[in-house]
């Protein structure tokens, strides 16, 4: 009950100052706006989604290490044959980015794309939205097949979410190829946290100049993705890993050693571990708190300044606490009907910031990049950026008004 006579009586006192309430609001809105924004963008590109797999606890990428004995490298496609031999996985499949050009008519467009083996969608149980994926026989070691399936926001811009698309020939690279399917929405590249625009099968005609390459083990340019048994866990995965990386090192000792001449080891990681490249998530991980804590630094100023406003306003208000205290007003009720004045800014403040970090995703959204690279990137303040807006606005109110009340 007390609490919500306080909002009502804060609401009906702060309407009195709109001055005060502006410079607050704004202030804070511009913190919490700037703090919110740099948690929408690190969570997108550190946490991004991955809609449509199945069963994804039972998915896992493997990793080889590099030559600097890095331990989150890239597979070469014999490494990808040994590791689907592992009596721990069901299925395996292996996916290289690439650039694309396509052609539909208007001219040459660049894309990025992915080459991946013929079940690389079945291994992670992903359905076409429109058409279907790739067969078996259209990938390697086949002849090759030129065929492709299309991203879904390729799909939508380039050809209006059309279902006709299917069976169309473009050109990719130059060569025709015929259109099987449209993948589902928001399905990200195993490799990198962006989602491709279209996948076309190891070997196709598209893929220029790799097939050549396939049979050289120290040609590592494929993410491995694979498929835990019923039962089997990713500690037996290692485990079976670990017993082939030694036999590699027996069997291939120029191609299985790094640069310091150590055998080269396989490593798994879970799927939600794997959607960001572990060792690229520290670089980015570092860049992300570098941003927290400048943007952290812009709402610590706001709260500096809103609270010199509020110990100013508090000692105008003597008069008024003596009263309430005379009257028989505990100083525990004083105390949360100055911090109920603090809530209603916050919340307000907080809408205000959310509203600044939609307008900062549109901007993001639609901003090129400094790099001549064709990445997707989804930018949405969603369910938990409101969360986390509202509960930065929580700390801030407790912060600018908590030191006047008391």
């Amino acid at each position: 009950h007390h609490w919500w006579e306080d909002l009502r009586y804060a609401v009906r006192t702060l309407s009195r100052t709109p001055t005060t309430v502006a410079v607050t609001v704004i202030s804070l809105a511009l913190g919490i706006g700037a703090v919110t924004t740099v948690f929408m963008v690190s969570e997108a590109i550190l946490a991004p989604p991955a809609p449509g797999l199945d069963a994804p606890e039972r998915l896992v990428s493997i990793y080889t290490s590099e030559d600097d004995g890095e331990t989150y490298g890239v597979s070469s496609y014999p490494d990808f044959e040994s590791i689907s031999d592992a009596p721990a996985l069901t299925s395996a499949a292996a996916a290289a980015v690439r650039l694309v050009s396509m052609d539909v008519g208007d001219g040459p467009t660049r894309l990025l794309g992915e080459t991946v083996t013929s079940d690389y969608f079945g291994v992670l149980g992903i359905q076409a939205a429109v058409g279907r994926t790739f067969f078996r026989d259209e990938g390697w070691p086949g002849p090759g097949e030129g065929v492709a399936v299309l991203g879904y926001d390729l799909w939508q811009e380039r050809f209006s979410g059309d279902p006709a698309v299917v069976g169309r020939v473009v050109s990719l690279n130059g060569q025709p190829t015929t259109v099987v399917g449209v993948a589902p929405a928001g399905v990200m590249s195993r490799r990198v946290p962006v989602r491709p625009d279209v996948w076309i099968p190891l070997g196709s005609p598209a893929d220029v100049g790799r097939p050549a390459r396939l049979d050289r083990r120290d040609s590592r340019d494929y993410q491995v993705v694979g498929r835990l048994t019923d039962g089997a866990t990713i500690e037996d995965l290692a485990t079976q890993l670990g017993t082939l990386s030694a036999r590699l090192a027996e069997d291939h000792p120029e191609e299985w050693t790094d640069a310091s001449d150590r055998p080269r080891s396989l490593t798994p990681v879970s799927e939600r571990e794997s959607r960001v490249n572990p060792k690229a998530r520290l670089v980015l991980g570092g860049i992300a708190l570098f941003f927290f804590g400048a943007a952290g630094l812009v709402l610590l100023l706001a709260c500096t300044n809103v609270t010199s406003l509020f110990l100013v306003r508090a000692d105008r208000r003597r008069r008024e606490i003596a009263v309430r205290r005379a009257l028989g007003a505990g100083r525990r009720h004083i105390v949360l009907m100055l911090l109920a004045e603090g809530l209603v800014l916050g919340v307000v403040a907080g809408g205000l910031g959310v509203a600044l970090t939609s307008m900062a995703a549109a901007v993001l959204q639609g901003l090129a990049l400094p790099i001549d690279l064709p990445l997707r990137l989804t930018f949405h303040a969603g369910v938990r950026t409101w969360v986390f807006a509202f509960a930065v606005a929580l700390a801030a109110s407790l912060a600018f008004s908590l030191l006047p009340a008391l």
